[in-house]
């Protein structure tokens, strides 16, 4: 008798590790699909948290706060630790990205090749709404915040290799002014 309780323990022990396996397994593929099915958009909705500066936000995505730089520009300095690196058209820069875009406003990132840069922040273009041709310089202008940045004067183009698929039109916008 006591062999049969062994074994029943045994069994009991089993089937509560392969159903741990299962809920895991399970759980590894539905983050897989919704992974996958987010990175075949070409947009990933997120609610702004926070601006940091004129060129770095804090978004939410699903529920997690991420720090997001935006790709292509470079604004002036504003709440650097350095102080003197912060200059008046980096409070500049920072009110004009506070005036168009609010805590709780649904946003859409678009990345280019690069997720992260070395201070783990996302990298991303930040679209006010999807645009109907993302690359209509018209509607990077009026619709995408590095863009509206460059067009008003508050941000630079800069180049970063390899994450440079509106580098181009930033500039062209930059000369138009």
């Amino acid at each position: 008798m006591r062999n049969s309780k062994k074994k029943s323990v045994l069994s009991t022990r089993a089937l509560v590790c392969m159903l741990a396996v299962a809920a895991v397994l399970t759980l590894a593929v539905a983050y897989e699909l919704l992974w996958k099915d987010s990175e075949s958009q070409e947009f990933e909705q997120a609610r702004v948290v926070r601006i940091v500066d004129g060129d770095t936000l804090i978004v939410s995505i699903f529920g997690v706060n991420e720090r997001v730089r935006l790709i292509g520009i470079d604004a002036p300095e504003s709440v650097h630790s350095d102080e003197t690196k912060n200059t008046q058209e980096g409070i500049d820069s920072s009110n004009y990205v506070k005036s168009i875009v609010q805590p709780g406003q649904t946003v859409y990132l678009q990345r280019d090749l690069s997720n992260r840069d070395k201070h783990e922040r996302l990298l991303r273009y930040v679209w006010l709404e999807v645009p109907d041709d993302p690359w209509s310089m018209s509607e990077v202008r009026t619709k995408m915040l590095n863009g509206m940045l460059v067009d008003n004067a508050h941000a630079e183009t800069r180049r970063y290799e390899p994450d440079t698929a509106y580098h181009d039109i930033f500039k062209a916008i930059a000369q138009a002014r």
